[in-house]
């Protein structure tokens, strides 16, 4: 990640330690270029028109920040038809943002004027919140195919959710109806090991068997209890956000792997494909 100046540096290191949030930000891959280099970074900084309907305000001057990967992929429709370009892929950025940095007054409903309370509010009944930390580096990418936009579900989640979302819709069954869209939307796009096989992101000539996650966790688990993740008084450190870390052990476990590889697993993928497996498997260890 290249930082433009030294106090975006500071601000993100002095915020590694502090309580984070698993959020994720949905845009067009027109913008890819400009978050692989700078980062995420507000409207009011980049070339970023706005992305959705009118009657959900929010601070141009912040990142719009979801807990749930279903509105993040709304979003991301959003903002790839609002550039111009409705038929570019989607892109969804994973982050983790200090909790103590979230601005739920950002958003609010312009029909109702009812602003959200609390960060915990904004994020547990809209699912939608905003941050003021710049540069926000992702922690992870997922690119969705486009004709992500013209799925009727998506549809459907942008009505109930963009157009009807004011909390006391909750009276005649908004949030219940909301939930149930988002698990289908989840369903279908499920960021995990099972929807990667399913799709198309690993290679054809690979052939992983079902306990995949498994092999790269016990190689993950083996790796960080060699030594090379350890500190002099024996104790493990391994920093998620930190680039040198994530190359490293994704370089070692592509490594390990070579030497395990069975012929009916197909052609071992490069490192690439297989980063968003040793990303969960570190997950799911620390």
């Amino acid at each position: 990640m290249n930082f433009r100046n030294d106090k975006q540096r500071r601000a993100m290191f002095a915020n590694m330690f502090s309580s984070k949030r698993k959020l994720y930000h949905g845009t067009s891959d027109v913008f890819k270029t400009f978050i692989e280099r700078d980062g995420l970074l507000p409207e009011t900084e980049v070339p970023n028109p706005p992305s959705w309907d009118s009657s959900l305000k929010r601070d141009t001057s912040s990142i719009s920040l979801t807990d749930e990967p279903s509105t993040a992929i709304v979003y991301g429709t959003l903002k790839s038809d609002a550039v111009g370009v409705p038929n570019k892929d989607i892109v969804v950025y994973e982050v983790d943002v200090p909790e103590e940095v979230l601005d739920p007054e950002a958003h609010m409903v312009s029909h109702y004027r009812f602003p959200v309370k609390t960060a915990e509010e904004s994020l547990d009944t809209w699912h939608v919140a905003s941050t003021k930390e710049f540069p926000l580096p992702p922690k992870r990418e997922y690119e969705l195919p486009a004709d992500v936009r013209k799925d009727p579900d998506v549809s459907e989640f942008k009505t109930f959710f963009f157009d009807h979302a004011d909390p006391g819709l909750e009276e005649i069954g908004y949030l219940d109806e909301k939930k149930k869209l988002t698990k289908k939307i989840d369903k279908k796009y499920n960021f995990s090991f099972k929807n990667r096989r399913a799709g198309s992101w690993y290679p054809g000539d690979f052939n992983p068997p079902d306990e995949f996650p498994d092999i790269i966790r016990t190689t993950v688990h083996d790796i960080m209890q060699s030594g090379q993740f350890k500190d002099a008084t024996g104790e493990i450190y391994y920093d998620r956000l930190d680039e040198k870390h994530t190359t490293i052990m994704n370089g070692m476990v592509n490594q390990k792997l070579q030497e395990i590889w069975k012929p009916e697993w197909g052609v071992k993928p490069s490192g690439r494909y297989i980063k968003p497996d040793v990303e969960d498997a570190m997950e799911d260890l620390m």
